[in-house]
């Protein structure tokens, strides 16, 4: 598991989960994860993304990062192609879930590891969470299909009307 961290300067840094470490790059393209902190250029990644919703990471040497085929992760590449190309997956962790739209991922305002977003991860994490019980969502808007199958097991009539 990878847990990517925002930086008040726009970069990101990634965590590896199972050693508490940092990603680091060098000059020489060598990924690994290696660092105790995000605390200089070689854990301090940028992330851009495409319009076909997938991401380019790019390291403070101005290399981009790339899956070779054994799987290694490496950042040599000057340019971004195909390779350079990752998908950003949103799992939900230890009794939180998340939508289950298979284009979540293009859905950058739901959930953005910059920032810019509505949080919708984390209003996830309240409403299927423990301290979600007994809240109501009301959404006042006359378009609404209340036959969606997302929708339809979900939906709250007053009783009263």
């Amino acid at each position: 598991d990878i847990i990517a961290t925002g930086d008040a300067d726009g970069t990101v840094g990634f965590k590896c989960h199972y050693s508490n470490r940092f990603w680091a790059a060098d000059s020489f393209g060598t990924v690994g994860c290696r660092a105790a902190s995000i605390s200089d250029a070689s854990t301090k990644f940028s992330v851009v993304r495409n319009a076909d919703g997938t991401v380019v990471v790019k390291t403070s040497f101005g290399l981009y990062l790339s899956a070779e085929i054994t799987g290694a992760l490496v950042a040599n590449r000057q340019v971004a192609l195909g390779w350079e190309e990752f998908h950003i997956v949103v799992e939900p962790g230890p009794g939180q879930r998340v939508g289950n739209d298979p284009e979540l991922a293009r859905l950058w305002a739901m959930q953005d590891w910059m920032g810019y977003d509505i949080d919708a991860t984390e209003a996830w994490h309240i409403w299927t969470g423990q301290s979600g019980a007994g809240i109501t969502v009301a959404i006042v808007d006359t378009g609404i299909d209340y036959t969606h199958p997302e929708l339809r097991e979900n939906m709250w009539v007053n009783p009263l009307e």
